[in-house]
């Protein structure tokens, strides 16, 4: 339904580009040059990207598996991706490899520099110092490839699951709508599903990081013999405590999506009636009752990043706990402890440290997510196929007729109508009744919105449907009329002017290529009503249900279209129209009363008893019209109340504003500001700053350990008990108590830093969402004529989503790794000043990466976020039409709109992993470089470097 022809967009390199090239990443050149420029575009999306290609292939697998009583997602993910998954997962004999080659390489080059070297000269030392420098780019250059694939399996299940929850929607009915809001369907194509990359990554590797475990247990039992079971139960208490810490976090979890429902679901209801809202000044109240549900949410999540950090902590302090295990076992048994030994431990330990640390808590809680996830998923998926709205029209040629043969309709377990009959052929039928009798809700079950309790329904012809509440979509008004409809300008032109829309068409910039905002806000209301009545005349079908459509409208205007429109244009109809104007029941060939759960059926030749009948109800009538009366404004019935908005949008649908650049220093201190001000982020940075020399004294001593543990192995070979053996022997004695104590208050302290600084980003999680609620609330009508629901509903999305998860935890990470990469600077200094050059020069590597890449990836995460909008805002329309499409039969229509729409979010999405890996390349491998520290003892600190 878009108003603008879709551009042709370039073919992403991808397509066109050999294997190497796309190994190291140059393909994508020209997108990283046009982002310093701040300048950058969308590629076409790759085919096996497509919207409609994954979709179909996930719902061809639903379907198969429908016959289960529980068809599993993960099954269906399973079929559908396994190829793609296992073929990825065969490429993992690199990094294993690597994990048995790269502990004996560091082994060998650090026996060169003990005083026993003989077994090396110096051209060995060369090649393994080589070799080690190759396999870590090799592995680095691996590791960035593969996180990519991997990402991009995500995405494309994302797509794949979107495109299905989409089109089950469209198979949803009125009484489902009920039981599954609004909201709940938008947290899932934006939220639930939007964190398959970090699922899929997250938990692949886990299970390498698993499989690498079991295999450097082989590997270090080789090594040190059947000492490695001391180990190995370290690490299968990480196991445990990780298991049990996730399972408390996947409820935990599941609460927090049910808190983001409601508040979706109360945001999307405020945008809807905004007008209201603002009529009678509710804004503070509808402002304080979503903070409720926005503090219970961010609670939540507060408490979920507490208890992830502790797993953290927890693994980090069994981690450190290795080395201290391992020596102390072996001078309890009496062993000689070798420095060669420690190192291979050190770098077969370092190949687990990140997955013991973050790989494996990260990715047991992730996939305890993913389970949560696609089970909430699968539930509204089963439940919407369990209860699919049943048609019982009859598209033979027959004559075409309604019937009702006792039928009884209930209505969240309440009664509304009992025993209706009635058989209606072509002529106008008014359903009128009292407020609340039933009379939308018998049209719905005509349509097949709502299921019978008893009777029997049929229905002979094509259904053309207006509602009582007029549904405009974001797009011009001749779209919103034709909707998906082949143009036929002489019935056009018909409908619009027995519709009384010519004149104001002639009146409105553009005719009826003006651009129609969500809901038609900025129409009056009589003027969507109209567009409204049009879209569903200008349908040829056999039948026409009219829910209460002139209701709306200037009663000149109302008697013109009740003449002209309905009584002449659709004579030959069978047309059913919803009202309580007594003109209009007047002129009907037959009329149908509800009243006390009955309806009685009162032809054109009973008119004595019609006037009766009406007469009784015309009080009850009078003052239900009074009620609802009071809620509409004059600007809302008046027909000729100006537009909101003059002016003629030529952009697309949707389209926000790309502002390139960086980001204003301004941004982030408004961030501090409302986490709590300067002083508290200052604290904050002070505990960062005691955790970080408390982490880099725990090193230095686990270094000066080493370092007398080396002594004592020389003193022993030599039979030397001079001072300086006792010396070594007591300061081997003190360590043995002083690191574990040290390594539990690190463990305390880091605990309390993660405390503090969550507390800050929830504070402004809170300010931060309060303010942008108060600001739409309080915003000009003029404000919602120029910017949809789509956008809107955006920003309490995903852009919410790395305010409350993401924007947290990556600056938590980013001022983790700053501090520990300083450590480690002071560490090597210590040793020797040549270090720090070296240091100098490996930082100044990725800081001119970051230059080049942060552009680019700003610029296309912006361009992400604008997509993301318009299938939001795609989504949110079509849920508020349901009816009307269905009855129009234009689903195929709105799917392929829709897979238009989630392919320019696809491949922005795609095109933005690529900056972030490229950071990656460079920054992965810096806080490694305290294993160029520790391949270095303390006690060779005075040799030239060899």
């Amino acid at each position: 339904m878009d108003h603008l022809k879709t551009k042709q967009k370039t073919a992403n390199p991808e397509q066109t580009t050999n294997f190497f090239l796309k190994f190291v990443f140059i393909h994508m050149r020209n997108v990283f040059i046009r982002g310093v420029k701040n300048e950058a575009d969308i590629y076409e999306v790759l085919p096996s990207f497509k919207s409609q290609t994954l979709g179909d292939k996930l719902e061809k697998n639903w379907n198969n598996h429908g016959v289960q009583n529980d068809p599993s997602m993960i099954k269906i993910l399973w079929r559908s991706f396994r190829k793609q998954y296992l073929l990825l997962g065969i490429t993992q004999v690199i990094p294993i490899t690597i994990t048995i080659v790269r502990p004996k390489i560091v082994r060998n080059f650090v026996s060169y520099f003990t005083k026993n070297h003989n077994n090396f000269n110096k051209t060995e030392a060369w090649f393994f110092g080589c070799a080690f420098v190759i396999i870590e780019f090799i592995q680095l250059l691996y590791n960035a490839n593969f996180s990519l694939r991997l990402e991009a399996i995500g995405i494309k299940m994302r797509t794949g699951l979107t495109s299905l929850i989409y089109r089950k929607v469209l198979k949803m009915n009125l009484f489902q709508l009920d039981n599954i809001s609004v909201g709940k369907i938008i947290t899932l194509v934006t939220r639930d599903v939007n964190e398959f990359e970090i699922y899929v990554l997250k938990v692949t590797y886990f299970l390498c990081d698993s499989l690498r475990f079991l295999i450097t247990c082989y590997v270090v039992y080789v090594e040190i013999g059947y000492l490695v079971v001391i180990l190995v139960s370290l690490f299968c208490t990480i196991m445990l405590i990780q298991v049990f810490l996730a399972k408390i976090l996947a409820s935990m979890k599941i609460k927090t999506l049910k808190e983001t429902d409601l508040r979706y679901q109360a945001t999307k209801e405020m945008l809807d009636a905004i007008a209201t809202i603002k009529c009678y000044i509710w804004g503070d109240s509808y402002s304080k009752n979503v903070s409720k549900v926005r503090t219970k949410e961010v609670c939540l999540i507060y408490k979920i990043y507490l208890l992830l950090y502790a797993k953290f902590a927890i693994s980090e302090t069994i981690l450190n706990a290795s080395t201290y295990v391992f020596i102390t076992s072996s001078i309890w048994l009496g062993n000689q402890i070798k420095v060669e030994t420690i190192f291979f431990l050190i770098i077969s330990m370092q190949s687990l440290g990140l997955a013991f640390k973050r790989g494996i808590p990260r990715g047991i809680h992730e996939m305890i997510k993913l389970v949560a996830v696609l089970r909430r998923i699968g539930k509204v998926l089963r439940i919407i196929d369990a209860q699919s709205p049943s048609k019982h029209r009859n598209q033979e040629k027959v004559p075409v007729k309604i019937i009702l043969s006792n039928l009884d309709v209930h209505s969240r377990g309440c009664k509304i109508l009992e025993n209706v009959n009635f058989e209606i052929c072509n002529r106008l039928t008014v359903i009128t009744g009292s407020t609340a009798s039933g009379k939308s809700l018998l049209l719905q079950v005509i349509l097949g919105e709502y299921e019978a309790v008893a009777g029997r329904l049929s229905v002979n012809g094509g259904i053309s449907y207006a509602s009582q509440q007029p549904w405009l979509f974001a797009s011009t008004i001749r779209q919103n009329i034709l909707f998906g409809t082949k143009y036929d300008e002489e019935r056009y032109l018909k409908v619009l002017q027995v519709c009384a829309l010519l004149h104001d068409l002639r009146l409105l910039p553009g005719g009826d290529g003006f651009i129609v905002a969500d809901r038609g806000v900025n129409l009056s209301k009589g003027q969507q009503s109209r567009i409204n009545l049009a879209r569903a005349v200008y349908r040829d079908s056999e039948i026409y249900l009219l829910d209460d459509c002139l209701s709306n409208l200037d009663v000149l205007v109302g008697v013109y279209i009740f003449e002209k429109c309905i009584k002449e244009f659709l004579k030959d109809k069978l047309v059913i129209l919803v009202t309580q104007n007594p003109r209009h029941i007047g002129g009907a060939d037959n009329v149908i009363i509800l009243n006390e759960q009955t309806a009685k059926f009162v032809s054109n030749s009973s008119r004595n008893l019609l006037q009766k009948e009406i007469k009784s109800l015309a009080i009850a009538w009078k003052e239900d019209n009074c009620k609802e009366n009071e809620d509409v404004t004059e600007e809302d019935v008046h027909e000729t109340t100006h537009l909101l908005s003059q002016g003629k949008l030529e952009k697309n649908i949707y389209e926000e504003k790309v502002i390139p650049g960086r980001i204003n220093l301004e941004s982030y201190k408004k961030f501090i500001a409302h986490g709590g001000g300067s002083v508290k982020f200052a604290t904050t940075c002070i505990v960062f700053g005691v955790v970080l020399i408390s982490k880099s004294s725990l090193q230095k001593l686990e270094n000066d350990w080493i370092d007398t543990e080396q002594k004592i192995l020389n003193y022993t070979v030599y039979n030397s008990t001079n001072d300086s053996y006792k010396n070594a022997m007591q300061k081997r004695h003190q360590m043995i108590y002083i690191f574990p104590i040290m390594s539990l208050a690190l463990a305390i302290m880091s605990f309390l830093r993660a405390g503090i600084f969550y507390l800050l980003a929830r504070k402004a999680s809170l300010s931060l969402h309060r303010m942008l609620f108060e600001k739409i609330v309080n915003a000009s009508a003029e404000f919602f004529s120029k910017h949809y629901i789509g956008n809107i509903l955006n920003r309490f999305s995903e852009d919410l989503l790395y305010v409350d998860e993401r924007v947290p935890f990556s600056m938590y990470m980013i001022l983790e790794a700053f501090a520990d990469t300083i450590g480690i600077m002071i560490l090597m200094t210590s040793v020797n000043l040549t270090f720090l050059t070296i240091s100098l020069v490996f930082c100044t590597l990725p800081v001119a990466t970051t230059i080049f890449c942060l552009k680019t990836g700003r610029i296309l995460k912006q361009l992400e976020i604008s997509t993301r909008s318009s299938f939001i805002g795609h989504v949110n329309a079509t849920t508020e039409g349901l009816p009307i499409i269905r009855s129009a039969k234009v689903e195929n229509i709105l799917i392929d709109d829709f897979d238009k729409h989630q392919n320019l979010y696809t491949s922005a999405s795609y095109l933005y992993t690529y900056p972030p890996h490229m950071l990656v390349l460079c920054y992965h491998k810096l806080p490694s470089s305290r294993n160029l520290y520790k391949s270095y003892p303390a006690e060779e600190s005075e040799l030239k470097l060899r």
